[in-house]
């Protein structure tokens, strides 16, 4: 009796959660600016009512969609803005019409906003989070015709030795995630080494270059002191390093090997130290990507006392891909040898038990139980549990 009660209790509880739910998403969707009607409607309701066009795209899975939705497009300021000025519609980026949206205008984040006249030119782009007084801020600009892409273009192009115009162009484009290459190149081309060591030329190159070979890139390697003196040595460093991680990361997420190593040797011409721990981060990953232990190995071995040696958790990260994967006596040697510099700089549970499997599978069987009792003997003083401990205990003890 009291069970079936209980069960009664629950499908309703059930029920009025998802009445609660329900009512949730009615109210959200009654009060969203946003139609869902699709883009080409949007485009002629825009014709007839000489609005233009607010595109967002967006993906299921994006936390900063979703909270953009609940708690930015609810506000009444917010959406009666974006009824009163454009005709807004919201496309899903993942089916039929968004893969064809995604193409037309590069999207590489989410969410994604454009700002689109009747003949579907972008005039503005926002592809980020924002609050609700940042994005009528945002909005506000894309209806400010001197703020609009078009317009700014036409000013460069009027006068494309003006660094300022040059700025404020490539700026919009690239909060737009639009190519900034053509114009930043156009008017780079005026200025003569010399003439790049100036506030406004140091934030044209640090917006628009993104070639490592480029004449203005290598000129700031060589007068890093110099930009330094006209920006921050902070900002020149956190561009070199971005300029190397542009390179090389879109081979590793490819899994493009032949990339990788082609362009690989440019990105270590670089120098600094905190390039090389970079192109080392991405040599293992790409290793571990593509499952070319052989590689990653060699790589590991070849850098992390360099580059992870006072990093316990990065050493542990690296040699348990090695007690997993590696089967080399010389190389597990070495990460016995990284693992023992882990346990060193912070004594843990993981540290002694991932000792104590590399240990087992050079067959040290000696070594093991010493690990594996230091690792069960660490958890059972933080009252943790040694399950893992007593299981590879018990496993060699017949050994």
């Amino acid at each position: 009796m009291a069970a079936n009660l209980l069960n009664f209790v629950r499908m309703k509880l059930k029920s009025v959660f998802l009445l609660l739910l329900f009512i949730s998403n009615l109210s959200f969707a009654q009060q969203s600016p946003f139609s869902e009607g699709g883009f080409e409607a949007a485009i002629q309701k825009s014709k007839k009512e000489k609005k233009p066009v607010l595109l967002f795209l967006y993906a299921t899975w994006c936390s900063h969609c979703k909270k953009m939705k609940k708690e930015v497009f609810t506000n009444p300021e917010v959406s009666g803005f974006i009824t009163e000025n454009f005709v807004a519609v919201a496309v899903d980026a993942e089916k039929p019409e968004g893969i064809g949206l995604k193409k037309k205008y590069p999207i590489d984040a989410f969410p994604a906003f454009f700002f689109i006249d009747p003949d579907g030119a972008v005039l503005y782009g926002l592809l980020r989070e924002c609050t609700a007084t940042d994005f009528i801020s945002e909005a506000t600009m894309a209806l400010t015709p001197e703020k609009q892409i078009p317009y700014l273009e036409k000013q460069f192009n009027a006068d494309y030795k003006n660094a300022d115009r040059c700025y404020a162009y490539i700026t919009t484009l690239k909060k737009a995630h639009l190519d900034v290459s053509v114009p930043t190149k156009k008017y780079l081309s005026t200025q003569s080494n010399e003439q790049l060591l100036t506030e406004t030329n140091w934030r044209i190159i640090a917006n628009g270059v993104s070639d490592i070979e480029s004449r203005e890139f290598q000129y700031v390697l060589k007068n890093q002191a110099a930009f330094a003196k006209v920006s921050s040595p902070v900002r020149v460093e956190k561009k070199i390093v971005n300029i190397v991680s542009e390179l090389l990361r879109p081979f590793t997420e490819n899994l493009d090997t032949i990339g990788y190593y082609k362009y690989r040797p440019i990105a270590k011409t670089v120098g600094l130290r905190k390039t090389d721990s970079l192109i080392f981060t991405y040599d293992l990953l790409l290793s571990e990507r593509t499952k070319n232990w052989k590689s990653y190995a060699k790589a590991a071995i070849e850098s992390s006392q360099t580059y992870y040696w006072n990093n316990s958790e990065k050493l542990k990260e690296t040699t348990s891909n090695f007690q997993k994967n590696v089967a080399d006596p010389e190389s597990l040697k070495y990460a016995i040898k990284l693992t023992e510099r882990a346990n060193e700089i912070k004594p843990s549970a993981d540290g002694y038990l991932l000792t104590a499997r590399l240990y087992q599978k050079m067959n040290d069987f000696k070594n093991c139980r010493e690990f594996a009792k230091k690792s069960r003997d660490f958890s059972s003083a933080l009252g943790f549990s040694t399950k893992e401990a007593d299981a590879l205990l018990a496993e060699i003890q017949i050994k």
